[in-house]
């Protein structure tokens, strides 16, 4: 562990880490690996995948949050966060 680590400690829990283990850096803030764990559900993300909190408006629609900027129709790319919508069925 280089010295810029031996003083860090875990965003979550305020620990100190250990010299051999594995730290997660998620934008620039430190976790033990135990501790990086989803804000919903608090269970361990699998590995290397893990989403952020949409901030802001958020657009709900077929069972997903969506920001509204990437909420699009697949066949013409626009917008259709505050336009009305029908799912195809293909």
């Amino acid at each position: 562990m280089s010295n810029a680590l031996a003083n860090a400690v875990c965003q979550r829990c305020q620990a100190r880490f250990a010299p051999a283990e594995r730290i997660v850096n998620s934008n620039g803030e430190l976790y033990h690996e135990h501790c990086f764990v989803c804000a919903q559900c608090f269970r361990p993300f699998p590995e290397g995948l893990f989403y952020e909190f949409i901030i802001g408006r958020v657009i709900k629609a077929m069972n997903n949050n969506w920001h509204p900027g990437c909420f699009r129709c697949e066949l013409c790319d626009v917008e259709l966060a505050d336009l009305g919508f029908v799912k195809n069925a293909g």
